[in-house]
């Protein structure tokens, strides 16, 4: 089972995300791999290991069911993403791109880690998020409880 979080972090005047001690742990489980950084719909980013991202692209570029789905998402990303290392300090430049259009800079964010990659969460979309799980909260708990997965 892949792990999962939420945490806080910032990134700095400069551009540069500050991963938090359980964000650093996570990456080095993973063999302090090259990172690729972007964002799919112009809202939330993604980190991701660059060879598991590059083998997303080779997959979403094939012709199949799903090619004509992933043009804009493949678009967005490629638009505003970079490959990019963790510094000596846990850090890592976020594309000048990215960081405009989701308004990262100098800010506080919260770091998702889901499905092996971590989503970037501005304020906004963190606060959104939240509103959103509040949503019929009551009745899908009482749901998972009665169904035995809680």
């Amino acid at each position: 089972m892949l792990p999962t979080w939420l945490i806080s972090a910032s990134v700095d005047k400069k551009g540069r995300l500050k991963f938090p001690s359980l964000a650093l742990q996570y990456w080095r489980s993973q063999g302090n791999p090259k990172l690729f950084v972007t964002s799919l719909d112009r809202k939330v980013g993604r980190v991701y290991a660059a060879a598991d991202w590059w083998k997303k692209v080779a997959v979403l570029s094939t012709p199949g069911p799903n090619a004509a789905k992933a043009n804009g998402p493949l678009f967005h990303a490629i638009d505003l993403g970079e490959e990019v290392e963790i510094d000596s300090e846990g850090r890592v430049l976020l594309p000048s791109n990215m960081r405009r259009e989701l308004g990262l800079e100098d800010s506080q964010v919260w770091l998702y880690l889901k499905r092996g990659r971590i989503d970037i969460l501005s304020a906004s979309v963190y606060e959104a998020r939240k509103r959103e799980a509040m949503v019929n909260i009551e009745a899908n708990l009482a749901d998972l409880e009665n169904e035995g997965y809680l």
